[in-house]
């Protein structure tokens, strides 16, 4: 037993494996999982660097890797990979719900093998703490997916983790996820994995300003899912270049592409993706000098928001608001605004979208004259962007160094 876990380890190519992951490679009972990593630690074959998470010397599991193709079957093989990842993409789409309910974009995955189960996870707290530990080797294991035959484990996986990766700031890792996941859907001529990756590519490339590429992503994404009837699909690509047409200063052709989207919502009856859109019409009059419309619009999506129970969406939409009323010079307005998205936002834990409300608050008190609130409160933005290495603490460490001279 212990022999056939250390040897089917190697089809893990992340740094570590936790508890769970190793239970399900291996089809074994919780129990004997445990004992059999006992007995490697005591081996001293693996490991044990965190309380349930194993490792070993590169050299021991070059040797686990011999193992592995002198000893298992191909079959053997593949079903044990195939394991595995069932249970990360499982864990995956449920830690992905558990933070981003309403957020995120997922399609019913693979029929689950036996032997296979997704980590419990208890809550958001548990849920991002997975995912954090984790990265890593989901990273590895879209790659090794996308080359073993498991093409809709790779798509899956990379679009579950896309909002994750992206409020995190690794864009390139993003990219690089993609770009691995889509390739093997095109190999597979899977149509719908297509869609999903040109879509969640050609955004991830606009967020490091490679436009014309990810504009061809996003044309591919439209395009596929139109074909395949796919409603959501369109609109959540209508979404994205919406937000490219915006960043181009073509403010009147992301309007209409909001609208293209609205109605896709509206034919469906899904209230929370409609507010998310008057919250992204609301934003796009706010950089057409339009804030009374934008003030409009941001309402409608607070109200339907907390109609549906999206506190995520709620947050973000009182922090649109707080922007509006930032720009009509209302600063009281807009700092009760704010602080209405940043008790939501800290009770789900959406540190990322914390810390972007945190900069707007210390942009307000700044502009107000309250020159200490301000770096306290762009302080505490980069700190919490800083723990994840994100590229937009840059910005906000330029603030408070052109802010040190100021009076209190």
């Amino acid at each position: 037993m212990a022999t056939r876990l250390f040897r089917l380890l190697a089809l893990h190519p992340g740094p570590d494996v936790s508890r769970s992951a190793a239970t399900s490679l291996t089809a074994l009972r919780p129990g004997e999982a445990r004992a059999a990593l006992t007995a490697l630690v005591r081996s001293h074959l693996l490991i044990e660097h965190a309380t349930g998470r194993y490792t070993s010397h590169d050299l021991l599991r070059a040797y686990a890797d011999e193992l592995l193709y002198a000893e298992e079957s191909e079959q053997g093989r593949r079903e044990a990979l195939g394991r595995l990842l069932d249970h990360v993409l499982r864990t995956a789409q449920a830690a992905v719900d558990l933070l981003f309910p309403h957020r995120v974009e997922r399609e019913t995955p693979p029929p689950c093998r036996a032997g296979s189960a997704p980590e419990p996870l208890t809550g958001r707290e548990s849920a991002a703490a997975w995912l954090t530990v984790e990265l890593p080797g989901l990273l590895a294991l879209i790659e090794r997916a996308a080359t073993c035959g498991f093409p809709v484990h790779a798509w899956q996986l990379a679009l579950a983790l896309e909002l994750f990766l992206d409020r995190r700031g690794l864009r390139e890792e993003q990219i690089t996820v993609q770009r691995v996941a889509l390739a093997a859907a095109e190999r597979h001529d899977d149509r719908l994995g297509r869609a999903h990756l040109h879509r969640t590519l050609g955004f991830a490339l606009h967020r490091i300003g490679v436009d014309s590429e990810a504009a061809s992503h996003l044309g591919s994404a439209l395009d596929l899912f139109t074909a395949l009837g796919h409603s959501d699909g369109q609109a959540r690509t209508l979404r994205s270049l919406a937000f490219l047409a915006n960043s181009r200063a073509c403010h009147q052709e992301a309007l209409e592409h909001y609208a293209q989207a609205l109605a896709h919502y509206r034919a469906t009856d899904d209230l929370s993706r409609q507010a998310g859109v008057f919250n992204e019409i609301g934003w796009t009059h706010i950089l057409r000098g339009e804030h009374h419309e934008a003030l409009a619009q941001c309402t409608t999506a607070v109200a339907l928001h907390q109609k549906t129970g999206d506190i995520n969406g709620e947050a973000a939409a009182w922090d649109s608001l707080g922007y509006a009323h930032h720009h009509l010079r209302q600063h009281a307005h807009a700092l009760d605004c704010y602080r209405q998205a940043l008790v939501l936002f800290r009770e789900i834990g959406d540190r990322a979208l914390e810390a972007d409300t945190l900069g707007h608050i210390g942009d307000t008190l700044h502009e107000q004259g309250n020159h200490t609130a301000a770096r306290s409160s762009w302080g505490q933005a980069a700190a919490i962007l800083a723990e994840w290495g994100h590229p937009d603490t840059c910005q906000l460490l330029k603030k408070l160094r052109d802010a040190a001279a100021d009076p209190p």
